[in-house]
C-alpha cells in the first residue's frame, strides 16, 4: 500500500513560537515540531525562513528509506524525506553544515535535519 502525504505550514492559527515550536499539519493530523534554535542555529533560522516566508505550504513527503530498500548501502539510514520536490524556485541557498559534534542534536527516531549532499556539505 503506497502512502502519499501532503504537509501544510499554516501560519496563522497552527504554529506556535512560543517556545520555537511549529505545527506541521498533514492529511493524517498535526505534527509539532520543537526547533532548537540554541543547539542548531544555522539549521533552524533556515527552516524558519521557510515557514515565515511559506516557502513548504504544498511540499509533500516523497521518500521513506528503510534498512530493506538500500541492502547495497555501506551506511544504511532509515529515514522519511519531505520537502519541495522539483519545485527549485522556492528552494533558498544552501546553508553551512552544522555536525551533530557541533549541536549535540542527535539524529534519533522523530529528529527533523536540513538535507545534504555528502558528509560535510
Amino acid at each position: 500500500m503506497k502512502y502519499f502525504i501532503i504537509f501544510y505550514l499554516l501560519l496563522c492559527s497552527t504554529c506556535v513560537f512560543a517556545q520555537t515550536k511549529v505545527s506541521m499539519d498533514t492529511s493524517f493530523g498535526s505534527i509539532l515540531l520543537e526547533i532548537y534554535e540554541e543547539q542548531a542555529p544555522i539549521s533552524s533560522a533556515n527552516f524558519l525562513a521557510y515557514v515565515d516566508e511559506k516557502r513548504w505550504v504544498g511540499a509533500h513527503f516523497y521518500r521513506v528509506v528503510t534498512m530493506q530498500n538500500q541492502p547495497n548501502n555501506d551506511i544504511r539510514i532509515e529515514v522519511i524525506q519531505g520537502g519541495l520536490g522539483n519545485k527549485d524556485s522556492l528552494r533558498l541557498p544552501p546553508i553551512s553544515h552544522e555536525s551533530t559534534k557541533q549541536t549535540n542534536v542527535l539524529h534519533e527516531d522523530g529528529t527533523l535535519s536540513m538535507a545534504r549532499m555528502g558528509p560535510g556539505t
